[in-house]
């Protein structure tokens, strides 16, 4: 092979790279990039990284919002504030919502029928309540070993079995209140002679009666009187009216 030959191809191969170098960007020249390497080495740090990349923005916050915790639904709400107790308890008691009057029938009538076994039973009610609370801490004591994490989550202050017992509690203050108010007040002289009357023949009632019997015979005929008499109505009001003078007798 020629030595011509191979000089000739070697000028053409420096004229081709030549080309390709003045053809880039950079600046730097083969010499430099060499340097530099050399200078850095193949350990040092990598340089900064590079602008992220803008990314498409479809109208979604990306700011994470926290949802809103479901309030549980016994749970009255602002506008129960207003509502009217007088027609709550006549609801109750005439059975328009038939799950609400029969819970309040049956928890009234197994309180009332509890007190009186603890009363004919000479259990004092101190007992009752220690024995109670010992009774919670064993389940307490259980349910921390089975498992802690469950025990730690069931706290009496934020449950939601809190917040139902003080509206509810609330909410039978209010009643009694509004009772008080509408019937105990003396608005109407006719009416408060007729209850103080009621109220007298009872106390004397009671002498014959055991109360507790009364107190649940009462509650329960409270359930009942009322739907029977809006139920028979129309039987009902002749008979009353041929029995009482009207309005305009007396």
């Amino acid at each position: 092979m020629p030595e011509s030959w191979v000089e000739s191809t070697g000028e053409d191969l420096k004229q081709t790279i030549s080309a390709a170098m003045s053809q880039d960007s950079s600046s730097h020249t083969t010499n430099d990039i060499l340097g530099e390497v050399e200078s850095k080495g193949f350990g040092s740090p990598a340089g900064a990284s590079p602008a992220p990349s803008k990314t498409l923005d479809f109208g979604v916050k990306s700011a994470s919002v926290e949802p809103t915790t479901p309030t549980t639904p016994f749970v009255p709400s602002a506008k129960d504030e207003a509502l009217d107790y007088n027609q709550f308890v006549m609801d109750t008691l005439l059975w328009t919502n038939r799950v609400r009057s029969a819970f309040y029938l049956l928890v009234g009538s197994a309180l009332i029928v509890l007190v009186d076994y603890m009363m004919s039973a000479g259990v004092p009610l101190l007992t009752v309540i220690c024995q109670l609370t010992l009774l919670q801490m064993s389940l307490n004591f259980v349910r921390s070993a089975v498992s802690p994490s469950l025990q730690e989550r069931a706290t009496w202050l934020d449950s939601a079995w809190t917040a139902v017992a003080i509206s509810r509690i609330a909410a039978i203050v209010k009643t009694i209140a509004a009772v008080h108010d509408r019937h105990l007040s003396a608005s109407s002289p006719h009416k408060h002679l007729i209850i103080a009357g009621s109220l007298w023949v009872l106390s004397m009632f009671t002498s014959i009666v055991q109360t507790s019997t009364l107190v649940l015979s009462v509650y329960i005929g409270a359930f009942f009187v009322p739907l029977l008499y809006t139920t028979y109505r129309k039987a009902i009001d002749p008979v009353v009216k041929r029995v009482r003078p009207s309005q305009g007798q007396v």
